[in-house]
Parts: structure tokens; C-alpha cells; sequence
């Protein structure tokens, strides 16, 4: 790789390095001698080329390709050799290059993997190749590990990458909260589920036996799903039963397991449709991606043309055009990369573009404007890439103070982006080494994020659990899922409900024992510990112990469940929402180690690094989970 070395810190060293940088960029400066082995400069053009010229030069290899295929002596010389090409023509990631370098070669694997990871730094699958082989290697285990790191931070830069992560990830969250929300509201069903059936076994008359009352309240809570709707209309039934007879705590917590359910089903769901379709939805903006890490083929170029030639007629999207015009600055077309970049000069103040334009400008000999151009790029937030490049402008006119003034500009920034620009600028003195910036995340993003919608996926999520209407229609599940909770919760307060007692776990009924409508504890109970003058104090005292021993064998149990059930020690700790949140997070947790190789295969840009970001999730959420687990526990024993 090449290396990256520190400038040194404080004003005397960044001055004294920019000096001697100064001194350096001033002699390349002076035109060179021309020699075979030099790209012919290309003859300035200014007038706007024909489309059937384009094409035609399109289809000629460009700077990069030639840098790449020319005759080399060792790898370490072509990679240092196209790494200057590729920043020079603003594909700050050659993917393709890494791509071919780690599918096999002559080469070792540890050398490949360098190379690779030199020439495409934003592509996850070449960084974690190079951690790999560094981590093989056996000597730099904590270089292997920052560079672990490094191709986990490449997936916020590399554009298919992150919206390969972004869907997985969201499918994760969504079939979480609705696993988590779905665990939640049987646990409260299943908790309420005996007294509904005594009660309306009560209600409806006659003497059933338990297990018929039971299937009773199985039939009525299953009708939804009977009629079509699936898992989530047998839930509807669940959220109903477990507000009925839930405590306000519970009832809370059950509002909030509909929200995730329906978070899940519909816009994490949708999210994670439109990662997954963003790219097919806008072809241009696939292209334009395509284009600037080095990748587009006769199909993307085609696209550009057309998009460019509409945009031109409508000045709606002047994304292609402004591709185009850095594709005919990498392939030597000045006088067309300068005609197209004109017209986009005076609607924007993005500082990519005026950088690439002031480029062209500056290899078509005009100074001033190139140095205007720059000026208007650094105005809002300098960029050390753009004064990198105004200081090979003040160099080409011999203006040794404002060159040293602006590389001390651009060290403060980033030394290290410095260092590595002059030492692949010492690959050749062929004319100016400038650099052109790559499109700005943000611009990608934002059309992205308009293009698809993501309902197809979605559906597709969706079906197993929702196949009717409500699955189909978000409004009226939003609706369908909060009409049970709060229908639910109105009866709950105005009924007379069975429960268990606090003490001995048995039932208190207010129609067949006389019980208070509210009381926690069972008569018999309530007359050993508030009446104790009404019971013999043999049986007391035995009664007591009785109890004592059923409280600790009941914490043994539920300590043991709370490590195997999840939610259960939320619930032991009489923390629902604690519950819901740990249900969650197990369902997130299992779901990324069952899912580390993505929703859909790999476009082989993630590499080893997909299954080391899910993990990653996997392992937080495990934490979160524990976390839940310990502290229900503790605020179980404190109480």
C-alpha cells in the first residue's frame, strides 16, 4: 500500500513540510519534456462535442484503463500507477480493479489483498480482505483490527454497500419488533387467558369443565385469524384479552408491543423495500454511482446520454450531465468536458462540481478562471482535496507564498490525504496532478430516497404473518391494532374480573368468593396477615412458612426462566415494557446471527465485512438484551 506518512505536528512542521512541498510542486510545474511513455496532452476544444463523437471516444479506453493494462514491473508499481490515474479522473474507489485483484492473480493473497484495498478504500470487501490477510499474516493483529474497522466505516461511503446494509439491517428491525411485539402480547394473553375462560364460563351459565371454557376463549380469540388475516388477526384477539385483564403497566406495555408490531409490519418494512429497490428505481442515479467508482458499462453510458439529452431539454436533472462531463475529462475530452460543465456552473455552488470544473479549466490553460473557480469551492468549507489542488494552480503561475499559505491550509485538514497525493503525484510529471472530488453522498442519497418505494418487499414480509386485508392496508391495521388495547383497557376498569392472589396464587373471584373487586389477596390471606386474631397461631405460623417456601421456590423458577425465556424477567419483575424491550432485542439479536449473510445475496461489494457488520448488530443487540435481563433481575430482588 502506499504509505501514509504524518506531516509533522504544529505550525513550524506543517510550514517547514509545505515549503519544501512548495519547492517540489514548483519545479513540476514547469512543463515537462515530452517523452512516449507520457499521456499526450490533449489539445483544447472548447466547442460542445456531437453525440456521435461521444460515442465514439467512449468506447476508446481512458486514463485509468490505460494506467491499469500498461506493462509494469512489480504489482505494488501498477497499483501506485492506476491509484494516481483513478484520483486524478475523481474514482476515489476503483472497484472494479479490486474486484479483479480479489478474485485471484499471480500474486500472493496478502498482496493482492493490499493492492485491493489501496485502490477501492470505500469498498467493505477489499478493506476486510486486507484485514484478513493482515490478521493471517500473524505480526499485526492490531493493524488488522483498525482495518476491521476501516471496512466497517467504508459501508457510510460506498453507496451500494450501505443500501445493501441499510435493507438488512431494517428487515432485522422490522421482523424484530414485530417477533418482539407479537412475544409480548402472548405473554400477556397467555397470563390472562385462565381467568377469561372462569369468567366467562361464569357469564355464559351451567358448570363446563376448565379445559372446555378454555377452548371457548381459544375460538373467540382465534376468529380474526380464521377469517383471513393470519398471525396478526389472532393477535388482534390476544391484545384484547391481555388489556382486559392486564394491570395499567401491562396495558401500557401492550400499546406500545401494537406500535412496534405495526412499525415492523409497515414503515421499517417499507424502508427496507426502498434500500433494496433504490437503485432499480433510478437508473440515472445507478449509473451515476456506476460511473464514479470507475464501472460503467456501454448500458450506464447510454443511460447518461439519454438522461443528459432530456435534462438538457427540460434543465431538470443535471446529474448526467455533469457525470458526462467528468467522463470526458477522464478519457482526455477537455474541450466537451468543458463545454458540458459550463452551463452547470451558474445554478449551483457545489463545491464537487466547481473542483471538476476548475480541473478542466486549468488543463485548458486557463489559469485565472481555474483560480476562481477554486476560490468559489473553499468559500463555504475547504475541502483539503481542493486545496491540494489550488496549490498545483498557484505552482503552475509561480506563486510561492500563496502555494505555501495553501498547503499549510490543506495539512491542517489532513495531513495524511496530503502525503498520500504528493507521493502518488510522484508517479509521473506528465502535466498537473489534479484530483476530481467523487459526487457528493448527499446528492446520491436524496434521489435515492425518492426513487422506490418498497411496498413490493414489503408485501413480500408481510404475508406470512398478515395475508389478508390488514396486511394490505396500513391505516386500517393501525386502527385494527389499537382498537383492542383500548377497547380492551375501558372494559378491563368495569368488569369484575378474577385474578390470582399475591400470596398464594390462587384464585380470587369477586362473583364466587365475595372477593373486593381490586384486592390482591384472597380472603383466607387477608385474614392471616391483617387478621391474624381470627386464626390459631399453630396454623398461622404453619401457614406462613408454607408460603415463605412457595415465594422462594417461585424465585428459583423465575429466576431460571428469566435466563431462558425471554421477557420473562420483566415480567417476573413486574416490568412489562422492560419485557418488550427484551423481547425485541433477543428477536433482533437471533435474527442477525440466523440472517449474517444479508436479506438478499451479496452484489459483491460487502464481502466478509456484511457478515462482520451483522454480527456486529447481533452482538448489540445480545448486550441489550443481558442488560434488560440483569437489571429486571435486580429491580425483582430489591422489591
Amino acid at each position: 500500500m502506499v504509505e501514509r506518512r504524518r506531516v509533522v505536528g504544529g505550525a513550524g512542521g506543517r510550514r517547514a513540510a509545505a515549503a519544501a512541498l512548495a519547492a517540489c510542486l514548483v519545479a513540476l510545474a514547469a512543463p515537462p519534456r515530452a517523452s512516449a511513455a507520457d499521456v499526450p496532452a490533449p489539445t483544447p476544444d472548447p466547442a460542445p462535442p456531437a453525440t456521435a463523437g461521444a460515442t465514439a471516444a467512449a468506447d476508446a479506453p481512458d486514463l485509468i484503463e490505460r494506467a491499469w493494462l500498461a506493462p509494469a514491473a512489480s504489482l505494488s508499481e501498477r497499483t501506485l500507477r492506476t491509484r494516481r490515474a483513478a484520483l486524478e479522473a475523481g474514482v476515489w474507489s476503483l472497484d472494479p480493479a479490486a474486484r479483479v485483484l480479489l478474485s485471484g492473480g499471480e500474486e500472493s493473497a496478502e498482496e493482492r489483498a493490499a493492492a485491493a484495498a489501496q485502490l477501492a478504500p470505500d469498498l467493505p470487501a477489499a478493506r476486510m480482505a486486507n484485514a484478513l490477510a493482515l490478521w493471517r499474516r500473524g505480526d499485526a493483529p492490531f493493524a488488522a483490527f483498525r482495518e476491521a474497522l476501516a471496512a466497517l466505516a467504508a459501508f457510510a461511503r460506498h453507496l451500494e454497500a450501505g443500501l445493501w446494509l441499510a435493507a438488512s439491517a431494517l428487515a432485522l428491525l422490522a421482523l424484530g419488533l414485530v417477533a418482539g411485539g407479537l412475544a409480548c402480547a402472548l405473554s400477556a394473553g397467555a397470563i390472562a387467558a385462565p381467568h377469561a375462560a372462569h369468567d366467562l364460563g361464569d357469564a355464559l351459565g351451567g358448570d363446563a369443565p376448565a379445559f372446555a371454557r378454555m377452548a371457548l376463549v381459544a375460538t373467540l380469540v382465534g376468529v380474526p385469524g380464521l377469517l383471513g388475516e393470519g398471525m396478526l388477526g389472532v393477535a388482534l384477539g390476544i391484545f384484547a384479552l391481555g388489556a382486559l385483564y392486564g394491570t395499567r403497566r401491562e396495558r401500557v406495555a401492550l400499546a406500545a408491543a401494537a406500535a412496534a408490531i405495526w412499525v415492523g409490519l409497515f414503515p421499517a418494512a417499507h424502508s427496507a423495500g426502498r434500500c433494496l429497490e433504490a437503485l432499480a428505481a433510478d437508473p440515472v442515479a445507478a449509473a451515476a454511482a456506476a460511473a464514479d467508482r470507475g464501472s460503467a458499462g456501454r448500458v450506464e453510458m447510454a443511460r447518461l446520454r439519454a438522461a443528459a439529452e432530456a435534462g438538457a431539454a427540460t434543465s431538470d436533472d443535471p446529474l448526467a450531465a455533469r457525470v458526462l462531463a467528468k467522463l470526458a475529462r477522464r478519457e482526455a475530452r477537455l474541450g466537451e468536458a468543458d463545454a458540458r460543465y459550463q452551463p452547470l456552473l451558474g445554478a449551483t455552488a457545489d463545491p464537487a462540481l466547481l473542483n471538476d470544473a476548475a480541473n478542466v479549466r486549468l488543463r485548458l490553460g486557463h489559469l485565472d478562471a481555474a483560480l476562481d473557480l477554486y476560490e468559489r469551492s473553499i468559500q463555504g468549507a475547504a475541502q483539503p482535496a481542493v486545496l491540494f489542488n489550488l496549490s498545483q494552480a498557484h505552482a503552475r503561475s509561480f506563486e510561492v507564498e500563496a502555494l505555501t499559505r495553501t498547503l499549510e491550509r490543506a495539512q491542517a485538514l489532513d495531513a495524511e490525504l496530503v502525503a498520500e497525493l504528493t507521493s502518488v503525484q510522484g508517479v509521473s510529471v506528465a502535466g498537473d496532478f489534479v484530483v476530481d472530488l467523487p459526487l457528493p453522498a448527499r446528492l446520491l442519497w436524496e434521489r435515492l430516497a425518492r426513487a422506490g418505494d418498497g411496498r413490493a418487499f414489503a408485501a413480500e414480509l408481510r404475508r406470512p404473518i398478515a395475508p389478508g386485508r390488514l396486511g394490505a392496508e396500513p391505516a386500517l391495521a393501525l386502527a385494527a391494532l389499537a382498537a383492542p388495547v383500548l377497547l380492551g383497557s375501558i372494559g378491563g376498569a368495569r368488569i369484575d374480573r378474577s385474578r390470582w392472589c399475591a400470596r398464594c396464587g390462587r384464585r380470587s373471584c369477586p362473583r364466587c368468593d365475595g372477593a373486593a373487586r381490586d384486592a390482591e389477596l384472597c380472603g383466607s390471606c387477608h385474614r392471616l396477615f391483617f387478621e391474624p386474631d381470627q386464626t390459631q397461631r399453630e396454623l398461622r405460623v404453619a401457614r406462613v412458612a408454607a408460603l415463605e417456601e412457595r415465594r422462594r421456590r417461585l424465585d428459583r423458577t423465575a429466576t431460571l426462566a428469566a435466563l431462558l425465556v425471554p421477557g420473562a424477567a420483566g415480567l417476573a419483575a413486574g416490568r412489562p415494557l422492560r419485557a418488550l424491550a427484551a423481547c425485541v432485542s433477543f428477536a433482533i439479536a437471533l435474527g442477525a446471527l440466523v440472517g449474517r449473510r444479508g436479506v438478499v445475496p451479496d452484489p459483491w461489494v460487502a464481502g466478509a465485512a456484511g457478515p462482520a457488520a451483522l454480527l456486529t448488530v447481533a452482538v448489540a443487540a445480545s448486550a441489550a438484551y443481558l442488560f434488560l435481563v440483569a437489571s429486571s433481575l435486580s429491580a425483582r430482588r430489591s422489591a
